[in-house]
């Protein structure tokens, strides 16, 4: 090999280690990760038991409301589902304000997988939330404060995603920081939906009071279960969008290095 062709393949090398350490995962993030090898092994054998176990309890052995009858057991996934997206914004939230301190981009890639989760996971809420009010409300939608809050908040993670993946080539690094700064500001909009069937007048119902639940003992278990149960769904689907995301991003990294030495 040639003087010359060594030193070109030097002078990469720097740039090459220092987008891996972009590229890799810090801090609290880094500690969470050295634990996902292990739980990537059992936690789709645990999803295929208890995702099935959940629907026995549902409709098996949670009691049959009184007033609403058998419909009101869309409630467990919807309540579920409703924390579960509250959840994937919050861990958005978390990823964003990472990425501006530390500009590493492995950040971005977990704020768009928990974004992009979050949001199917709100849109069963939405959906559920239409079937459940139908035959309780006898209408399929109104523009009661909890609805209106949480369809903003699907709007708003929809637009997070449309801006983390409209910007290209050099100015990836200002998409980046812009979809940060507004997967921060999304998340106001998080307990402003929570907090809207205390603050203004609705006719959604109040599920956690300060004086209790209003559930059964038997409901109260089965919403814990399915609760459990929907957030490990979350964890397993967020590692393979990670998965595939990071796969992503090796690519283009050897593709990048192949037209160099071209």
């Amino acid at each position: 090999m040639s003087k010359n062709r060594k030193s070109e393949i030097n002078s990469e090398q720097p740039e090459t280690k220092q987008n891996n350490n972009n590229n890799k995962p810090t801090g609290l993030i880094q500690k969470h990760k050295k634990y996902n090898i292990n739980i990537q092994k059992y936690l789709p054998y645990i999803l295929a038991g208890l995702v099935p176990l959940s629907l026995i309890a549902v409709f098996a052995y949670a009691p049959r409301e009184r007033v609403m009858g058998d419909v009101q057991r869309i409630f467990y996934y919807h309540v579920g589902a409703a924390w579960v997206g509250f959840f994937a914004f919050f861990i958005v939230f978390i990823a964003s304000i990472q990425y501006l301190r530390r500009e590493n981009s492995y950040c971005t890639r977990l704020a768009r997988a928990s974004a992009e989760i979050g949001v199917i996971f709100t849109t069963f809420v939405l959906l559920s939330g239409m079937l459940w009010a139908r035959p309780t409300w006898n209408t399929w939608w109104t523009w009661d404060p909890r609805l209106t809050t949480s369809l903003i908040l699907w709007l708003m993670y929809l637009a997070y995603l449309f801006l983390s993946q409209t910007l290209k080539g050099e100015e990836k690094n200002r998409q980046n920081r812009l979809a940060a700064i507004f997967g921060i500001i999304a998340f106001v909009n998080v307990p402003l939906v929570f907090m809207s069937i205390r603050w203004w007048r609705t006719i959604h119902p109040v599920v956690i009071e300060i004086g209790g639940t209003g559930l059964s003992p038997r409901m109260i278990q089965v919403l814990i279960f399915t609760v459990i149960t929907i957030s490990l769904l979350y964890y397993q689907l967020l590692l393979m969008r990670l998965k595939q995301l990071n796969s992503e991003v090796r690519v283009k990294q050897l593709m990048n290095r192949l037209r160099r030495r071209r």
